[in-house]
């Protein structure tokens, strides 16, 4: 079965330490999030422009080991881009009882990733994580 990605705009983020990688996505994260007033958001056109919460990922991410944190920030750019602009049907699975999509791209240099976007209950929607694939 030939799985569909979705093409991001941007390459990879990228830094010499993890510092400089979470300095980098965190400008992103507040670029994208300027002018929001409560929660971070970004709207999805996949969900029909409904919003996809960003908070989850921060605490997620720093749950991880230090090479996992920097594989995943480097791609946070990219996830994002997904977020926003993918139309593709995603993976979908259920994790302890809430509904999870995964869906893949690709990196402006054909890199591939994977955002994971967790659905509760109530709908409301959670970036959960992002992360590089191995092909």
């Amino acid at each position: 079965m030939n799985t569909v990605h979705y093409k991001s705009l941007f390459g990879r983020l990228t830094g010499v330490n993890e510092n400089e990688l979470w300095h980098k996505a965190r400008l992103v994260y507040g670029a994208t999030v300027k002018s929001k007033r409560r929660l971070p958001y970004v709207r999805s056109k996949y969900f029909k422009n409904e919003k996809v919460f960003l908070d989850l990922f921060w605490s997620h991410t720093n749950s991880k080991k230090p090479r996992v944190r920097r594989e995943r920030l480097a791609f946070y750019q990219c996830g994002l881009d997904l977020i926003h602009n993918t139309t593709h049907k995603p993976k979908e699975i259920y994790v302890k009882g809430n509904l999870c999509y995964k869906f893949l791209g690709l990196s402006r240099d054909n890199e591939e990733f994977c955002v994971q976007i967790k659905r509760e209950k109530n709908g409301g929607k959670w970036l959960l994580s992002i992360f590089p694939t191995k092909i």
